[in-house]
């Protein structure tokens, strides 16, 4: 049953992401850049992305759990 499921999503998520993100490749190829895009400073666009990623969960930092597991530690060995 998983497999079927599987199947689904890639059949209705899948095949038209591939589809529009094909023609958006294409139109990159083929088509003049917007003008906005043309306008943003070249130091902008790597800052633009890394946010994008932090914003959708995509870059995953670690930050908070190696701390608390730090102060864990810390609070372990004070109690000794």
């Amino acid at each position: 049953m998983h497999a079927v499921i599987d199947g689904v999503v890639f059949l209705y998520i899948g095949i038209p992401a591939v589809l529009l993100l094909g023609r958006a490749y294409i139109g990159l190829w083929r088509e003049a850049l917007p003008e906005w895009i043309l306008q943003l400073p070249v130091a902008a666009v790597p800052g633009l992305l890394l946010l994008l990623l932090h914003y959708s969960k995509g870059l995953i930092l670690f930050i908070e759990p190696a701390d608390s597991l730090f102060l864990r530690q810390e609070q372990a060995g004070c109690a000794v």
